[in-house]
């Protein structure tokens, strides 16, 4: 939800401090430049990435960094269940249900915040765009 509102670096910015804080500590003296180095340095690394591994063609960066955290909530979501789980005593199991309600709802998040502003926005002269902000 927060990519298809914010954009991707919206993710980078949500993401990259958790795990700054993960290898530095929370100390504010060294964790505020660990959080812009590892941000430049993810979003380089996927630029990178993009360029490569799809030569001679080029993949919009935003488009890797979407799958890199398409993969992290995902994998997220399974730990958090596996968690929740261990911790009721009972079984984990992933239904087919639970997939669909997962990709309906992501679906329509991505939707409701993503396609329908972009579409509105698609239709406005760009002036009068800048003008009513």
């Amino acid at each position: 939800a927060t990519v298809s509102f914010a954009g991707q670096l919206g993710f980078v910015g949500l993401i990259v401090p958790h795990l700054a804080r993960r290898l530095v500590g929370s100390g504010n003296g060294i964790l505020l430049p660990m959080c812009a180095l590892s941000g430049a340095a993810l979003v380089t690394l996927c630029d990178l990435a993009a360029r490569l591994l799809f030569a001679p063609y080029e993949l919009p960066v935003g488009i890797l960094l979407s799958l890199i955290g398409g993969l992290a909530g995902v994998a997220l979501g399974l730990i958090l269940s596996f968690a929740m789980c261990r911790a009721m005593d009972t079984q984990f199991a992933l239904s087919v249900g639970a997939i669909a309600l997962g990709v309906g709802f992501s679906a329509a998040v991505g939707v409701l915040f993503g396609w329908a502003p972009a579409r509105k926005a698609s239709r406005l002269n760009p002036i009068d765009a800048l003008r009513s902000v």
